[in-house]
């Protein structure tokens, strides 16, 4: 440590935080890159799940092994600056997933469904999907959701 007034202790610490944000930047955007894999109309077994948690493992690993070093090495005056770098990196890693094809999940066709069915002033719990599509007196507005919600409807997991 220099004993100059402006020397700030926290700078050294610098290159390891922006290395750790980069790594889980690429991290998010590889998981991007490969979130095609993961579509609807892949089958399961053809998902490459293991490497997705052997990425996740790997990443997981970074930050555990690499921010304890970070955090007792930093200064307590450098405090507000990790906090605006930990946000700046956690938006761009949000940001790099926008559009993405998600992950090993599909419960968000069942929220955009019963979100419309209660747009549509009927309770979603009222009636399954699937006893919408037996039901002969249905409900019209029921129909008419059905009808907009195109592949959202043929998507949802456990329609009963």
């Amino acid at each position: 440590m220099s004993n100059e007034p402006n020397a700030c202790p926290a700078r050294a610490n610098w290159p390891g935080w922006v290395l750790l944000g980069t790594a889980l930047l690429c991290a998010s955007l590889a998981l991007r890159w490969s979130s095609g894999q993961f579509g609807h109309d892949v089958e399961l077994p053809n998902m490459p799940i293991l490497a997705l948690v052997a990425g996740y493992c790997a990443a997981g690993t970074l930050v555990f092994v690499c921010l304890p070093l970070l955090i007792r090495s930093t200064t307590p005056s450098a405090g507000r600056s990790l906090v605006v770098f930990v946000l700046i990196a956690g938006l761009a890693m949000r940001l790099v997933q926008l559009g993405a094809e998600p992950v090993l999940e599909d419960d968000y066709n069942r929220y955009l469904w019963d979100g419309a069915v209660t747009s549509s002033g009927v309770n979603p719990y009222s009636i399954s999907p699937e006893g919408l599509v037996g039901s002969a007196s249905g409900d019209q507005r029921l129909l008419d959701v059905k009808k907009q919600a195109g592949v959202v409807y043929d998507r949802i997991n456990y329609p009963e």
